[in-house]
């Protein structure tokens, strides 16, 4: 249970996942015009059941099982790593979220 999102044009960021080792960290970028895809920096800890969008040009990552988590990360294609975004209210796993025309994300 990976997530993916638009890189903002570039290519598809590809984040989390499940394997039969657990809950997966890695983050790879796929880019259509060459057909390949590339690692970046992992994920802070293994996470499947989280939501990945493309917001304002920015991809957010938010929540997450098995540690349930209040954070939302976000991932720099420039320098290829995750950093803080915003904290929810609300500890989420299994969720849905949405993009609105406005550019706000609703989890």
């Amino acid at each position: 249970m990976h997530e993916a999102a638009s890189t903002g044009g570039t290519g598809i960021l590809i984040a989390g996942g499940n394997a039969m080792s657990g809950p997966q960290s890695t983050t790879e970028v796929y880019i259509p015009a060459t057909g390949k895809t590339c690692r970046f920096a992992n994920l802070p800890v293994g996470k499947v059941y989280h939501t990945l969008d493309s917001v304002s040009g920015k991809s957010v990552l938010c929540g997450g099982w098995p540690r349930m988590e209040r954070s939302c990360l976000q991932f720099s294609l420039t320098s290829g790593t995750w950093t803080w975004y915003a904290t929810m209210d609300e500890m989420r796993f299994g969720h849905s979220s949405v993009v609105t025309s406005a550019g706000l994300l609703l989890l």
